[in-house]
């Protein structure tokens, strides 16, 4: 039988091209048996079988979740009437397959589509009675202006029967049936709802006795238990039994395929299978893998350095998912990332989509500052308008989460969002499913959700609040968290899962983010092809850091910054000259800090001195001696070992993880006070633990590594040990220091003031300048970045009267603060007696600028300066600032503008106040 007749003409001809395009031939694929059955539904096909065969246009719309079997049903149906097992009306009847997207594909543009869809139509019943399914029967609302008409064609009864077997998803149908149209009413629903328990049980039996016979391995039992396990906790969006059936039948046409051929299927496969399938590890989905939890640390920490809070509360989370005892009806996981500009955040969540799902697109990130106002809402969860295009029903939340079985949902600034948007993502976090504005079931139960926020961790992220107002000492940890408890509401907060804190990053960690970015660069796929080696030295990263790191935005333009000048240098060298394999390529800057990167092409046979090797930290020795090194080993454990000891004794690990315990369960935050001083106690304890730990992995290594290469000539190697030689030197000089920190004002960087004393003679004002040099000439000693900020000098010549230096790097307050006080220089005289000069130095810590100053409470008073001083070439401003609640004052003259000194000052003045505050605070409590 032809589903259509041979058109006599050229009119007639494009009639039936229309047609073909609009309804495909079912037939062919029932006589090769490529339709699957339906199973459990015998009650259900009986039921259409008597509406189909009325008389009157009475067309079944089987309506049910995505897997619950229509289509399945729909095909064994047409089976039935092509074998001639039906009611007799229905026999010998056309078997056409279509959708009101393809039924509508054939039609013209514009006015002219329904004139024609009324012609084909009568053209179609006129080739004679036809059972016709239709397809995703609710994509009808996407064609507005011909759905009365469709509707109006399906009414006819026509001389020739046409009737309509149809399939939608129940949420749709319902919301389709809401708009009123006549459309919905020429059809008669049959639900069909899921199938579970004993009854799923006893079909998927029958069904893998069918897969069996077509592929030839048996199914047992604890591989079909196995498939209803995994769907119904991972695949809450699709029902039973399609779900379990796909997943069987997949499994059994991976096996079949492979060469070794199997006995049968067990739950082995269909796990194995199914990790496949949704790129979940195996980790996390097969209980007899046992959860490697140093293997997932490592691999977040890899991609998020300086962070480990962070990834230890993520790891947390991670934890419970693979025991099994989250919440199925919630989300996967609630988060909270908390914290300055680039540092991490959005990383974590890249690197948390990367270990969950295999790769780092399974990450859907909204940027909420997209959605402000209140109109915003209907465009992120749909707009009910049924005027509108069902785009914009469905919301962007649904647009983006469509066909993403699993994903780690990114709600980046979710402060900005509007705070109508804040309530309905309450019943996301709650209940894991919301209805967007098309009647869909958005379900985000297998999401990881992740808000961030830079709430109060930048300067100027709240405007008014002094020192009155902060309580003194408070922690940033402890400002950000007090700022998101008066921002959100208690309900809101009480359903996230964990906060977790992200810290400044300080320039060490940048330093490590910068290499690895570049060893990113130089991995890639145009280098490794050519056997090119790359070598670059210190002054290339801490070029990129002058450029790509500042204290407001972190990291954020880092990687920028290495494709703008490290690539396109490297870029250009490669194509304008002709590269030998096995060719060294030299990165480094020419002109100094406000030079540029350059990058030369070497010969395969230049020999290339250690010091151009590639570090990976500022390297100590600079020359590569792996004697020296060797030599090292025995004295270097004894002081991690030391380290470890103070650290990361056995008891502080024990009370770090019983801390992380409680952060799981909800009384934890009840108390916001204790809270706050909880995780700030947390925090300081894990981030040593993790130092003591990192210590003892590079030491490890190196160990490891020395007695491979000893004697030997492998460059690589010998790099690979230098760099991590260097790295463990410098973090173990940073614990060791650490030891003899008394306050969380230590490690940061210092201001050194210095004025000479004895009324201000030449004399001890040459004794201060010796100071300043004898302090800048330590800094450089150590590594630390020193400079002179302020210099006051007396007028019409260059004695100092007054000093001010900022030294930069890790512990440099607590190396200084004891250098606070009257420095006296006693020198002898010509007839036996002496003479002494003096200078006072005053030390104070650079605070962090969360500490801010009422612009009401403070007098500012900027002129323009003349004149040269000692250590400052030209002086060109005067700032003086007083603090009228106190009574302090400050003043500096400096080289940069008026507007530079007068932030210098600023800073000088809230690092004042602060200390002098405390200090107060102890005298009293002495007294």
């Amino acid at each position: 039988m032809t589903s259509f007749p041979t058109a006599p003409n050229q009119a007639s001809r494009l009639t039936e091209e229309r047609l073909r395009r609009m309804f495909s031939d079912l037939r062919p694929r029932l006589e090769r048996g490529e339709t699957r059955r339906a199973y459990g539904r015998e009650a259900a096909i009986g039921e259409v079988l008597r509406l189909l065969q009325s008389p009157l246009p009475r067309h079944p719309v089987l309506l049910g979740r995505s897997g619950v079997g229509k289509s399945a049903m729909m095909y064994q149906i047409a089976d039935l009437v092509r074998r001639g097992d039906c009611p007799e009306p229905l026999r010998g009847m056309r078997l056409l397959q279509t959708s009101p997207r393809q039924l509508l594909s054939g039609l013209p543009a514009g006015e002219a589509a329904i004139a024609a869809l009324r012609e084909l139509w009568s053209t179609f019943r006129e080739s004679g009675p036809a059972l016709v399914l239709l397809q995703s029967a609710q994509e009808a609302a996407d064609y507005p202006e011909l759905v009365a008409t469709l509707a109006d064609l399906l009414n006819d009864p026509g001389e020739a029967p046409i009737r309509l077997l149809a399939e939608a998803r129940a949420d749709r149908w319902s919301h389709l049936q809401t708009k009123g149209t006549t459309y919905t009413r020429v059809f008669v629903p049959v639900m069909l709802s899921e199938i579970e328990g004993e009854a799923l049980g006893a079909l998927l039996q029958a069904a893998c006795a069918d897969l069996e016979v077509e592929y030839g391995v048996p199914v047992n039992a604890s591989a079909r238990e196995r498939a209803v396990e995994l769907t119904q906790r991972y695949i809450p969006t699709r029902a039973q039994p399609g779900k379990a059936i796909q997943l069987l039948e997949e499994t059994l046409a991976m096996q079949a395929g492979a060469d070794d051929g199997m006995a049968e299927i067990t739950a082995r496969e269909v796990t194995e299978r199914f990790a496949t399938m949704t790129q979940l590890p195996m980790m996390l989905l097969d209980d007899e893998v046992l959860w490697d939890e140093e293997a997932v640390r490592s691999h977040l920490q890899g991609r998020v350095l300086g962070q480990e809070l962070a990834v230890e509360a993520t790891l947390q989370r991670l934890s419970l998912l693979k025991a099994g005892i989250h919440d199925p009806r919630r989300p996967l996981g609630v988060f909270f990332f908390l914290g300055p500009t680039g540092v991490g955040k959005t990383e974590l969540a890249k690197a948390l989509a990367s270990f969950l799902f295999g790769r780092d697109d399974q990450l859907v990130r909204l940027n909420m500052t997209d959605y402000t106002e209140q109109w915003q809402f209907a465009q992120l969860f749909g707009d009910a308008d049924p005027d509108e295009p069902i785009e914009q029903q469905r919301g962007q939340l649904a647009v983006r989460l469509a066909d993403q079985l699993f994903s780690v949902l990114l709600l980046d600034e979710f402060e900005k969002a509007h705070p109508n948007i804040f309530q309905r993502f309450l019943q996301l976090f709650d209940e894991g499913i919301m209805i967007n504005g098309a009647g869909e079931e958005v379900n985000v139960r297998n999401s990881i959700i992740i808000l961030t926020s830079n709430l109060a961790s930048s300067g100027g992220a709240i405007e008014e609040w002094g020192f009155a107002r902060a309580t003194r000492g408070e922690t940033l940890e402890q400002r950000v968290m007090r700022s998101a408890e008066s921002f959100f509401a208690p309900e809101f907060l009480n359903r996230i899962d964990g906060v977790v804190f992200f810290h400044p990053l300080d320039r060490a960690t940048v330093r490590r983010i910068a290499f690895r970015e570049l060893n990113d660069l130089f991995r890639r796929e145009g280098l490794a092809r050519r056997g090119i080696h790359l070598e670059w030295d210190d002054s290339v990263v801490d070029w990129i850091l002058d450029r790509g790191y500042s204290q407001h935005y972190g990291a954020r333009f880092l990687r920028r910054q290495i494709e703008k000048s490290v690539s396109y240098s490297l870029a250009r060298a490669l194509i304008t000259q002709p590269i030998a394999r096995g060719s060294h390529v030299r990165i480094y800057v020419v002109g100094g800090p406000r030079g540029e990167i350059k990058a030369k092409v070497l010969p395969p046979d230049t020999e290339v001195s250690s010091g151009n090797v590639a570090f990976d930290v500022e390297t100590r020795p600079r020359d590569v001696d792996i004697a020296r090194i060797k030599a090292a080993l025995p004295e270097l454990r004894a002081r991690v070992e030391r380290v470890a000891g103070v650290h990361a004794s056995p008891a502080m690990r024990a009370e770090r993880d019983h801390s992380l315990e409680a952060l799981a369960h909800p009384e934890f935050w009840d108390n916001a006070e204790r809270a706050r001083r909880r995780m700030q106690a947390l925090g300081a304890l894990s981030a040593r633990i993790e130092l003591v730990d990192g210590l003892l992995q590079l030491l490890g290594d190196i160990e490891a590594l020395v007695p491979e290469i000893y004697g030997a000539s492998d460059r690589g190697k010998i790099a690979a040990v230098a760099r991590t030689y260097g790295e463990l030197l410098i973090n173990l000089d940073r614990a060791e220091l650490d030891l003899h920190f008394v306050d969380d004002w230590d490690p940061l960087d210092a201001w050194v003031t210095i004025t000479p004393g004895g009324g201000g003679d030449g004399r001890s004002a040459a004794w201060a300048v010796e100071l300043v040099e004898m302090y800048l000439a330590w800094a450089r000693s150590r590594g630390f970045e020193a400079v002179v900020v302020d210099e006051a000098v007396a007028p019409g010549s260059k004695i100092l009267l007054r000093a001010r230096l900022r030294v930069a790097g890790y512990g440099t307050f607590a190396l200084l603060r004891h250098e606070t006080g009257a420095h006296r220089l006693v020198e002898g005289v010509g007839d036996g007696g002496r003479t002494t000069r003096y200078a006072n130095v005053l030390v104070w810590p650079q605070i962090d600028p969360d500490v801010h100053l009422l612009l009401a409470d403070l007098e500012l008073d900027g002129a323009t300066a003349n004149g040269r001083g000692n250590f400052l070439k030209r002086l060109r401003s005067r700032v003086t600032v007083t603090h009228r609640p106190s009574n302090r004052m400050i003043e500096c003259v400096g080289e940069g503008s008026l507007a530079e000194t007068e932030a210098l000052t600023l800073e000088l003045m809230r690092a004042r106040i602060v200390v002098e505050e405390q200090e107060s605070g102890r005298s009293a409590a002495g007294d």
